[in-house]
């Protein structure tokens, strides 16, 4: 099962930046689509199945979206399942 997740909102507060997201999983596959000039092609898409857990985070005020993004990533790797690719380039940066 894959994992990933989707900003519902940031907000900037006194206390903070406020982070609202939901945690996703998913499965990976390749279907048959046809394209715009009717022609098929095997596309390999990351399809969201079901909504795990929604998630609240105060980060320090100021943090950008990049900070609020590797936050989640942090906190996604730490549950069972394998991350999304683009989650997994965000963390393989800092380390």
């Amino acid at each position: 099962m894959r994992r990933d997740f989707q900003f519902v909102s940031i907000n900037q507060t006194a206390k903070g930046t406020e982070v609202l997201a939901r945690f996703y999983e998913g499965e990976i596959a390749a279907e048959n689509e046809t394209d715009e000039n009717g022609e098929t092609k095997l596309i390999t898409r990351y399809r969201r199945t079901a909504c795990t857990e929604s998630v609240r985070l105060t980060l320090a005020p100021g943090s950008t979206r990049k900070a609020c993004e590797l936050a989640l990533a942090v906190k996604l790797a730490a549950k069972d399942g394998e991350l999304i690719d683009e989650q997994k380039a965000l963390l393989e940066a800092v380390q």
